[in-house]
């Protein structure tokens, strides 16, 4: 190779080499910026803000349809409310007034855990249901504590770690299925009442049964409308249940079915207030069934 072309490409190769390096240069001058020009770039009047959105400057036009604007105006609930057609009728005020009373009353069912810490998990309870003209009696005692005709009752105000809840009377009380999250915690329940409660329904007795199972023996839910024979089908988790008292007003097979079902699937157990048809009883009325049918047919 001649001497001319080994200079000419070494000074090719230094002319891309200061290229590259002036290109770089001139980059990292752009990306960093001097001090001077970050002082002048973060000085408080000179700081970039986020844009002000249009509906919150000032002198611009404000529409009565920005109430539907998201992140402002009313909530939903008012003006669900105030799109509701005004009905004065007094059916409907008496539907209103049974629906706001409901609702307070799941206010005042709501777990409170200020008072399980001072209290405990069974005093709570048992203050829980005394309070709402219910009765409880504790582990190794005789008296029911309930209210007296003034309106008190006597239960201690701190944690007792000796008692233990056994039995909880709720009969005839307004309790929701919020309200039992009170009584979940409750280890040692053997005996429960729900007797003429018009609120217990399917969804109670399935959360009694999955929290009540082990322990459980006795259970009243005579005289509450809103089971069925959908309910009764959870209670076969309850394996230590030896006595269950139920109603059936409308003498619906399903509810009897359900119970015997229930009898086959918990030997020990013992269905009172429920009244199954005889075999005899049974066939009698096939007879008179076919008798009927055959006088018919003859006419």
């Amino acid at each position: 190779m001649k001497t001319t072309e080994i200079v000419s490409i070494e000074f090719s190769i230094f002319e891309l080499r200061a290229m590259f390096t002036s290109k770089l240069t001139r980059l990292n001058t752009f990306l960093r910026p001097t001090n001077n020009a970050t002082r002048r770039y973060c000085s408080e009047g000179n700081r970039k803000k986020w844009r002000t959105p249009w509906i919150n400057r000032e002198g611009e036009w404000q529409s009565a349809l920005g109430v539907f604007r998201v992140g402002s105006g009313p909530s939903s609930e008012y003006l669900n409310l105030v799109q509701t057609k005004i009905d004065l009728r007094p059916s409907s005020i008496k539907r209103w007034w049974k629906r706001a009373k409901e609702d307070l009353e799941i206010i005042n069912e709501r777990y409170i855990p200020e008072r399980v810490q001072i209290l405990g998990n069974d005093l709570s309870a048992a203050h829980f249901v005394v309070f709402r003209n219910g009765a409880i009696k504790f582990y190794g005692k005789e008296e029911w504590i309930r209210k007296d005709e003034d309106e008190e009752y006597d239960l201690p105000e701190k944690f007792d770690p000796m008692l233990c809840v056994e039995a909880i009377d709720a009969s005839k009380m307004s309790l929701h299925y919020d309200g039992l999250i009170n009584l979940i915690n409750l280890k040692r329940l053997k005996w429960l009442s729900f007797a003429g409660c018009p609120n217990i329904d399917n969804w109670c007795l399935d959360r009694v049964s999955g929290h009540f199972q082990d322990t459980l023996e006795y259970l009243d839910i005579t005289d509450c409308p809103k089971i069925s024979a959908m309910g009764l089908g959870c209670l076969y988790r309850m394996t230590n249940l030896k006595k269950l008292l139920v109603s059936n007003p409308n003498d619906d097979k399903n509810f009897e079915l359900s119970c015997l079902m229930l009898e086959d699937v918990l030997p020990n157990l013992e269905i009172v207030g429920i009244k199954y048809i005889s075999i005899d009883e049974s066939s009698a009325n096939d007879e008179r069934d076919e008798t009927n049918h055959s006088k018919h047919s003859q006419k």
